[in-house]
């Protein structure tokens, strides 16, 4: 499929600064070791933004509620992955992410045993990973903070002591329309929690992705 990527983007008309769109489209199943398809490049040859996209795609593979041959992944689990697919990617030091409390109720919880169980036969282990609790100090460390809801946003403005750089924001202000993410907590919906995340992550990638690109 992406070598017809590469036909119908040749036919679109982009503005300059998306001039290479088609070339990483068309690449994302490049690897790392040469043996991806269909330009069997290496890794000196693919660009930070074909690295990118390549990891988005497996996000979207794994997580997808749309896909008739498989269950979706758990986001918690889809994020060890993805964290892993960045450090094999050799993007650990272009590219940090971090989950962190803005309350104490959770902080220094493991992993539930579940989520444990299915990332080991992946492979991949979180067995030391324990909550934490926000810290004034990550203001500093992270380009972006993102919150959940208006609580979050509370807390993390308090924490943080303000927000004199803008870093701070809620996960579906980057949709463009607000709000809080439905919390299942409360709701009992799942659905409706998985809706949410899932329009704000992909705004938020897309627009990573354009100041990549700029």
């Amino acid at each position: 499929h992406v070598v017809m990527t590469e036909k119908f983007l040749n036919e679109v008309k982009f503005p300059k600064r998306f001039g290479n769109v088609t070339r990483w489209a068309s690449s994302h199943h490049e690897l790392l070791n040469g043996k991806g398809y269909p330009r069997h490049i290496s890794q000196d040859d693919i660009e930070k933004e074909v690295r990118l996209l390549s990891i988005l795609d497996v996000f979207d593979a794994l997580t997808a509620r749309d896909r008739p041959y498989k269950p979706p992944m758990p986001v918690e689990k889809a994020m060890f992955v993805l964290q892993d697919m960045v450090k094999k990617a050799g993007l650990s030091g272009k590219i940090h992410v971090e989950s962190a409390a803005t309350s104490w109720e959770e902080e220094g919880n493991p992993v539930h045993r579940g989520t444990v169980k299915v990332l080991a036969e992946m492979g991949i282990s979180c067995r030391e990973k324990r909550a934490r609790r926000m810290e004034k100090a990550d203001y500093d460390a992270f380009d972006l903070l993102i919150g959940m809801d208006s609580a979050n946003l509370r807390n993390m403005h308090r924490i943080c002591g303000g927000d004199s750089e803008g870093k701070i924001s809620l996960l579906l202000d980057w949709t463009g329309q607000g709000g809080s993410v439905a919390d299942p907590w409360y709701t009992g919906d799942f659905e409706a929690t998985w809706q949410d995340v899932n329009a704000g992550c992909s705004a938020l990638l897309e627009a990573i992705l354009e100041r990549g690109a700029g």
